[in-house]
């Protein structure tokens, strides 16, 4: 994982391998970062194309669509004491 945090347009091109990835996205109206799941191959019969996911407790699973993202970067390293 790369410790800095290298920002790449989903119109350039998505991840190559399935994980959470830090992503900016853009919903109703503004702009925000958050984490969300990459899927590369379809996984059910209405996904055609590669996306990103979020986790919807209160709906039980992972919502569908890529949720408005324009731009993806690998996660950092976590933070360590000392």
């Amino acid at each position: 994982m790369s410790s800095n945090c290298d920002w790449v347009s989903v119109k350039d091109r998505l991840p190559e391998k399935a994980g959470k990835y830090l992503v900016t996205i853009t919903e109703g109206g503004s702009v925000h970062t958050t984490v969300r799941r990459f899927n590369p191959k379809p996984k059910h019969p209405e996904q055609t194309e590669p996306l990103f996911t979020r986790y919807l407790p209160y709906r039980s699973g992972w919502e569908r669509g890529t949720c408005g993202v324009i731009a993806w970067a690998e996660l950092p390293e976590p933070y360590k004491e000392g």
